[in-house]
Formats: C-alpha cells, structure tokens, sequence
C-alpha cells in the first residue's frame, strides 16, 4: 500500500521530471497505482484554487 509521503514524492517527481507525459502514464511507469493517487490527490488537495495573477 502506498503512503502519503510516497505520493508526494510522486508529485515532486512528477512536477520536476515529467515533462511531456501524462500523470496516469508517469503513475505506471514508477509502479504507483494512478487510481490510489487520484484519490489521495482529491482528498489532500481539495482547498486547491488556481489563482492567476496580473
């Protein structure tokens, strides 16, 4: 079972190296199951509004 801290590491790797791939794919490739992530991501991260600054 993953832990929190393996998806956030995940996160990390994700936002610094995977450039060019998709999540789900990235997910498969360092042997993480991408539905266990999704749920993690959307009950971690709900408060989460992009924001844009002008």
């Amino acid at each position: 079972m993953e832990r929190t801290s393996d998806f956030e590491q995940l996160l990390f790797l994700y936002k610094t190296e995977g450039k060019g791939i998709g999540l789900e794919q990235f997910c498969i490739d360092n042997g993480i199951n991408y539905r266990a992530f999704d749920r993690w991501y959307r009950n971690h991260h709900e408060g989460v509004v992009p924001v844009q600054v002008v």
